[in-house]
């Protein structure tokens, strides 16, 4: 594992979700649309981190 990806963690999902939620954003209502929903964020996320730090397709 990469240092990279030891620091990609659910703490860091639940960072960035509090953030978007302090700014109006809400998750679905529907339990299983807010699961998609998260997996979606938690693939953004991931490409996000990787575009931060000048690395290409999840590389």
């Amino acid at each position: 594992m990469s240092a990279g990806e030891a620091r990609f963690t659910v703490g860091l999902l639940y960072d960035v979700t509090r953030v978007l939620e302090e700014h109006g954003y809400r998750p679905p209502a529907d339990e299983s649309e807010r699961g998609r929903a998260m997996g979606r964020a938690m693939s953004a996320l991931f490409e996000l981190v990787h575009a931060y730090e000048g690395r290409e397709g999840g590389q």
